[in-house]
């Protein structure tokens, strides 16, 4: 009975040490590929225009986890992102481009599957603030361009944007793998008439230092 005992009190020692050791403070780099879908409604005499536009995304940046409890964590989270797309029609091609820094906050609940192996979910908001953004537009005829700038004195668009993020991870030792949606709750429009939101998916790859 001893015996018995003293191989449970082992085999919980090793599971403890072996998730306290998942859980520590850590710094992680990393990159990833964002894209995002601009949804708009426009209402006029009460009838509602959906259109959207979808612009290819890339994000690096850096991430410091502080654990909560031996299976939870709080990453807080900076990286620039940087999204382009293109739209056209018979005479004229739009060529859009906008750069942005996140701050995302996400709480993760993790489990140690062995010695190098932890899977994860994580949820929680993120703070987007558009540095750039400017829309090139081309004559298919003319050639002729010019650009017009998102942000400028007198435009409807709003910088500052709130979403919520959820999704999945993977570890392996010091790598990690991870992906997620995360939608916007802002109306980046200033317009009453026009509410714009944002959407989308991410994949992303860290290392852990």
């Amino acid at each position: 009975m001893k015996k018995v005992f003293s191989i449970a009190a082992v085999a919980i020692a090793m599971l403890f040490a072996g998730t306290t050791q998942a859980q520590k403070n850590n710094l992680t780099v990393n990159i990833g590929y964002a894209p995002q879908t601009f949804n708009t409604v426009t209402t006029i005499l009460n009838t509602d225009t959906k259109t959207s536009m979808d612009m290819t995304g890339f994000f690096a940046g850096v991430g410091y986890t502080s654990a909560v409890t031996p299976n939870l964590g709080l990453t807080v989270g900076l990286q620039a992102r940087y999204n382009y797309g293109n739209e056209e029609n018979s005479l004229l091609k739009f060529n859009h481009t906008q750069f942005l820094v996140d701050v995302p906050v996400m709480l993760s609940f993790g489990i140690q599957m062995g010695n190098d192996i932890r899977l994860g979910i994580f949820a929680g908001p993120a703070f987007s603030f558009a540095v750039q953004g400017k829309t090139e537009i081309v004559g298919k005829i003319s050639g002729n361009d010019d650009d017009e700038d998102w942000y400028e004195d007198g435009d409807d668009r709003q910088r500052f944007d709130i979403s919520g993020a959820a999704g999945l991870s993977l570890q392996f030792r010091t790598v990690r793998l991870y992906g997620g949606y995360r939608m916007g709750f802002l109306d980046l429009n200033k317009n009453n008439n026009i509410k714009t939101t944002t959407q989308g998916l991410f994949v992303g790859l860290g290392y852990c230092l």
